[in-house]
């Protein structure tokens, strides 16, 4: 996906690629909630739950060489949810999502939305 925003930033060429599938066990699944049930605010580094709860900690990160950031919800805000089991398989009982810089998740939710479209598609 760096390639894909790299493309078109730095030379104006939009590259045209299937995304892999995000690998969370509830995208796996096709049930509960993935990471794009969750509204992600960069600007005030808070990530908003689908039942509304905020989250408690936000760590910049590098995995495998990327930037990235994790972002956690606090063991007493997703215990008594009453759809947690939706949300999470932890021991702990807490959501944590991972989420790449703000261009490359901006990228990556246009695209997977885009690459459903007969038209996106047919290009």
């Amino acid at each position: 996906m760096a390639q894909v925003c790299g493309a078109l930033r730095d030379f104006g060429v939009e590259l045209v690629s299937p995304l892999l599938a995000d690998t969370c066990p509830q995208a796996r699944a096709g049930a509960g909630f993935d990471r794009i049930s969750f509204d992600i605010d960069f600007d005030t580094r808070q990530a908003r739950c689908p039942q509304g709860k905020t989250s408690s900690s936000w760590s910049p990160c590098t995995q495998r060489g990327t930037d990235a950031t994790v972002i956690t919800f606090d063991t007493a805000t997703c215990v008594p949810c009453p759809v947690g089991a939706q949300c999470t398989t932890a021991k702990r009982a807490r959501r944590q999502l991972t989420v790449p810089p703000p261009e490359l998740h901006q990228a990556q939710l246009a695209a997977r939305s885009a690459q459903h479209s007969t038209d996106w598609q047919a290009r």
